[in-house]
């Protein structure tokens, strides 16, 4: 793994485009190279090497290449714009590339916008910490991507913009989306001006409405660099094409505050900011010179006050429902004066009345030194006493505690909730070492919610299950796929058989009466599962098949007094579901022409996945599976059967990596595995015989949280 930094401090990790901490090759042995190169480069003062898999000792050879490093700054301070004028030198282009970098530590500001004549429009914008591109080709239609967390850390981060027609790539720190862009045009047409850092009043295709703050190096629009024309144009003298408003060819460095307070007062005001993961943590702490202190900490999310003063017991304070733990700034507002306290969260006041007496001391503690609660985890700023800020370059050794474990100008918080590690909408909460996932209602279940909770089929449900003539229940199709649980009837016969039926939302007999013209009813056909769960179930049965009947009186093919019928069974896969049903010659509501059609539920047979069984019949006996790469997360499921009590089910290795899975004494599975140069093992030992000659279901996962999983049922 490889951190980089500016500072020798703030380590940030090389990450993959999926926006997890990437891992890179180092050499195996003595004389072979293996070269690393970063599709997109890193800049950085300093590069910290953390080995993570190491065979008898960590040795690794070193050579870091890289160059001679020009920024080219602008800094923008909320007020600021640079406008370049696009009325000369137009933009229409089916290819750009837009590459940047920015750090700010305000969470909403437009960066970049511009429009066109034609109805063309492109808009990044930094909204609630993520980057927003809104972008329109002409057609009126926008499309919109996001990327990115907890930009507003006040680190650099690197973008990149890229468009192909109507293909668009929009990366932030290497985590990358893409879309198409919605509707016919493939050209960008922009005719008009080019903002950079704001934007002089609200427009089309913006999501905010304040410019931003903080500072953009090294832009770049195809192979031109902004900044460094906006220079040369305003020192050659030929400014016209570029306007810059407010803006500097640097960027300042801002700071964090820890306030100082005055002794002997009958009066206290303290205000900061804060960001946090954590339920628990000590933000403020003051000791009266008289008895008694003052406590504002967070308690599972919540913010509270504790107080106690001369005379008067200690009280607790808790007048906030909601949570504040969620990684967002929350701005904090303490003031005291005899008989009186007010706390302000996020600007909403509330005000407690009660007898109060107090003299305020020298030190206030912020974020730690005082337990309970344990210190505060996450960034404050903005932290003042009586409106009086101190700047850390005030600070004197003895004033604060532990430099190696305070970090300065920058908000060093990792979102391990983005992107989302929870699957199939599990919900994703976090603190500041690890993350968890609620899974409920979401039909899943694990450390990921990546296990379904329901069978796969009905065949699946019978070979766990003491089953009767019907069961209603939920299946998962794909198991732990995308595709989500649905209802179904499944129905078992005496003589093995097994239907699997899915309802519809038009099973009973339906009159057709007053459509005359072909085709002029239609009636579409909703089922209990979506299309694509449906799909996967017809692909994965022996045959399925659905009843269609039509009744009918004074039709034009047979002119009868009594109603006719043909109906019978659909059972090309192929026609299945039925999706709509269109009827007509049913005449008006005034005469006699009347029809009537029932259409039955899907029903299908046999399950594939179970079908396809392998028999091994001597002990030496193998099939080969493809090799494959679980990389952070993935799962193994089968099922077994046998009458051995020692055996090896599966085995798989790799130039260093190995799995396997084994019976042990006929009641206990053993996997053992490797993942770098510690073998571990795992043994699970069941109620019941695996060597029972019944059918067992194995699942194995590997996921980002809890390493491996094993599961045995049945």
């Amino acid at each position: 793994m490889l951190q980089y930094s500016d500072d020798g401090e703030s380590w940030r990790p090389i990450t993959s485009d999926d926006g997890f901490t990437k891992m890179f090759e180092g050499n195996h042995d003595g004389n072979t190279v293996e070269k690393n190169e970063f599709e997109v480069p890193i800049i950085a003062q300093y590069i910290r090497i953390n080995p993570m898999r190491w065979r008898d000792k960590i040795s690794m050879r070193v050579e870091v290449y890289g160059c001679d490093y020009v920024a080219d700054t602008l800094y923008f301070n909320g007020t600021s714009m640079v406008k370049m004028d696009l009325l000369r030198d137009p933009i229409s282009a089916s290819r750009e590339v837009i590459r940047f970098r920015f750090k700010t530590s305000t969470a909403s500001g437009a960066l970049m916008y511009s429009r066109g004549t034609q109805g063309d429009y492109l808009a990044l914008q930094l909204r609630d910490n993520r980057l927003v591109l809104n972008i329109d080709l002409g057609s009126g239609t926008a499309t919109s991507l996001s990327v990115g967390s907890l930009l507003d850390d006040n680190i650099w981060h690197d973008v990149v913009v890229s468009r192909n027609r109507r293909s668009v790539i929009f990366s932030v720190d290497r985590v990358i989306v893409q879309d198409r862009i919605k509707g016919e045009f493939s050209r960008l047409n922009l005719n008009r001006a080019f903002y950079i850092g704001g934007v002089p009043n609200f427009q089309e295709g913006l999501v905010v409405n304040q410019n931003f703050t903080g500072c953009i190096e090294n832009m770049y629009l195809n192979a031109t660099n902004v900044i460094q024309d906006l220079k040369l144009g305003y020192e050659s003298g030929e400014p016209f094409k570029f306007q810059k408003v407010n803006t500097l060819y640097a960027c300042p460095e801002g700071s964090y505050a820890k306030l100082r307070g005055y002794s002997g007062g009958n009066t206290l005001n303290i205000s900061m900011e804060f960001r946090t993961y954590e339920q628990h943590g000590l933000l403020i702490y003051h000791k009266f010179n008289t008895e008694g202190h003052v406590k504002v900490y967070i308690e599972e999310g919540r913010v509270k006050v504790e107080l106690e003063t001369p005379g008067s017991p200690r009280v607790k304070l808790d007048n906030y429902a909601e949570e504040f733990n969620d990684g967002r700034w929350h701005s904090l507002l303490l003031t005291m004066a005899t008989d009186s306290l007010i706390l302000a969260v996020d600007y909403r006041p509330v005000k407690t009345l009660k007898k109060v007496r107090f003299m305020t001391g020298s030190t206030y503690y912020i974020a730690g030194g005082k337990a309970p609660p344990r210190g505060f985890i996450g960034c404050m700023r903005k932290i003042a006493v009586d409106g009086n800020y101190r700047l850390p370059t005030d600070w004197k050794k003895e004033e604060y505690c532990c430099p190696n474990e305070v970090v300065f100008d920058a908000c060093q918080m990792i979102d391990r909730c983005n992107p989302n590690p929870c699957e199939h909408g599990g919900v994703c909460t976090q603190t500041a070492d690890e993350f968890s996932c609620n899974c409920q209602g979401t039909g899943y279940a694990g450390a990921v919610c990546h296990t379904s909770i329901h069978p796969l089929s009905c065949q699946a449900y019978k070979n766990v299950q003491a089953v009767s003539r019907s069961a209603d229940i939920h299946i998962d199709v794909d198991g732990s796929g995308p595709l989500p649980a649905f209802p179904v009837t499944c129905e078992f016969y005496s003589d093995g058989r097994i239907i699997t039926a899915v309802q519809h939302s038009s099973s009973q007999n339906t009159v057709v009466d007053g459509y005359q013209e072909p085709g002029s009813f239609r009636q579409d056909i909703i089922y209990d599962a979506s299309i694509p769960q449906l799909e996967a179930l017809l692909n994965r049965s022996e045959n399925c098949m659905q009843h269609l009947e039509y009744m009918c009186k004074h039709s034009r093919l047979l002119n009868s007094p009594k109603f006719q019928v043909d109906g019978g069974e659909i059972t090309e896969k192929e026609f299945l579901p039925v999706k709509q049903l269109r009827f007509g010659d049913t005449g008006s509501h005034l005469d006699e022409k009347e029809g009537r059609y029932t259409l039955g539920p899907l029903l299908c047979e046999g399950d594939d996945l179970f079908s396809n069984a392998v028999t091994f019949r001597i002990s030496d006996a193998i099939i080969t599976l493809p090799m494959f790469d679980l990389g952070h997360s993935g799962d193994i499921y089968f099922e077994f059967k046998t009458t051995r009590e020692n055996a090896v089910l599966l085995h798989s290795k790799g130039p260093q990596d190995y799995i396997k899975l084994s019976i042990i004494g006929g009641d206990q599975l053993q996997f053992q595995f490797q993942v770098g140069d510690t073998p571990l093992g795992v043994s699970v030992e069941t109620s019941n015989r695996l060597a029972d000659n019944n059918w067992h279901s194995v699942s194995i996962e590997r996921n980002r949280l809890v390493g491996l999983v094993l599961v045995v049922l049945g």
